[in-house]
């Protein structure tokens, strides 16, 4: 019984069986791989596993091609000082002289506004679980947005004649630029994003 106790443990721990959690795991901070940037979008690579983790090689950058097929409107820039492999120790466990996290920065510049908008940045670990990480990054597109509220409005059934009927309609930008309204309507009250009509 004995022998046949030892023979499984061996068998477990030639398979790769171990604690729970011991292995290095990589996360983002802020988390989340599908991004939507402006013109500056900072993340760092962390470590939330048990043991060390290993950035095999140094992050690259894909994509955002302009005209030429050459020109990308991405820039990827690695923290200073990094050399590769980069060992990031679990969170929480950090010793001194170790490293807690790796600083990535990807800037946006396209003045011709004639690039693709969307990038990759792939990063390559020891994580077993996730040996290429992939970040998927759009430009967001910078521009008002008009959202209304009821849509559509809806004011019953209304008579054939001079009555006035009167009901509430909220305006509000939901994008990323100022929105301008330049002819009057209604008697409106605007306060910061959201109008008030009525």
């Amino acid at each position: 019984m004995a022998i046949g106790v030892a023979l499984l443990a061996a068998a477990f721990s030639a398979c790769g069986g171990g604690v729970a959690g011991d292995n290095p795991q990589i996360e983002l901070d802020p988390a989340g791989t599908d991004v939507q940037m402006t013109t500056v979008y900072n993340v760092n690579v962390i470590n939330i596993g048990e043991t060390d983790l290993k950035v095999l090689s140094a992050p690259s950058l894909a994509g955002g091609l302009c005209p030429d097929g050459v020109t990308s409107a991405f820039t990827l820039e690695i923290q200073a000082g990094a050399e590769f492999p980069y060992v990031i120790a679990p969170a929480g466990e950090v010793g001194e002289g170790e490293n807690a996290a790796l600083a990535l920065t990807v800037r946006f510049n396209d003045p011709t506004d004639l690039c693709s908008k969307t990038a990759t940045v792939t990063i390559a670990s020891n994580d077993v679980d996730d040996q290429e990480l992939v970040i998927n990054i759009t430009k967001a597109i910078i521009e008002p947005n008009i959202a209304v509220d009821p849509n559509p409005v809806d004011m019953g059934f209304v008579t054939v004649g001079p009555t006035a009927y009167e009901d509430a309609l909220y305006i509000q930008n939901t994008g990323l630029a100022p929105l301008e309204i330049n002819r009057e309507i209604g008697r409106a009250s605007c306060r910061e994003r959201v109008c008030y009509v009525v």
